[in-house]
């Protein structure tokens, strides 16, 4: 029997409907992650973290964004 996998359960903007996809990193409720959909890549939120699930297919990924560097006054 293989390794189970982190799931994470993800809501696209506003909508109440979820979507069940892997999580290969540590990953925290309240977290915005990027999935991967037939229109390309999109930012969305986890709003819940379990064990297993049926649904999920695909991996989400860590979302990076470097931040804007505010320069020190002087």
């Amino acid at each position: 029997m293989s390794e189970s996998r982190t799931v994470v359960s993800v809501r696209f903007g506003k909508s109440e409907k979820t979507y069940d996809y892997f999580a290969d990193f540590p990953v925290e409720v309240g977290q915005i992650v990027r999935a991967e959909t037939r229109n390309g890549w999109t930012k969305v939120e986890v709003v819940d973290v379990k064990s297993e699930s049926d649904r999920a297919k695909q991996s989400v990924q860590p979302n990076v964004e470097t931040e804007p560097v505010e320069e020190e006054a002087r």
